[in-house]
């Protein structure tokens, strides 16, 4: 996601691989929560792996849980990648 990040002011683009997977993914556990009468933000999402579309399904995670009202922080605090199950600590974790 660096290139995105570096050029996100400069060129209009869109990775399928990152942000397409990421809006699909995340639109499903909105409504996978609705159906249980929670919110995305009250669900704990571990990955396998931290690939380029598990990372931006990772950080559309965490800015959707913002919107729905946690600190990055808290947000942060319940997306997990690998087998160590660690918190996410940043957009190149």
């Amino acid at each position: 996601m660096p290139l995105l990040t570096r050029y996100r002011d400069e060129i209009c683009s869109f990775n399928d691989d990152i942000q397409g997977t990421a809006a699909v993914t995340v639109g499903t556990l909105i409504a996978a929560s609705r159906a249980a009468g929670s919110q995305l933000s009250e669900q704990k999402i571990v990955f396998l792996g931290a690939g380029s579309a598990g990372c931006g399904i990772a950080e559309q995670i965490i800015a959707q849980t913002q919107r729905e009202g946690l600190s990055e922080d808290a947000a942060r605090q319940n997306v997990f990648y690998g087998r160590s199950l660690r918190p996410v600590d940043g957009p190149d974790a």
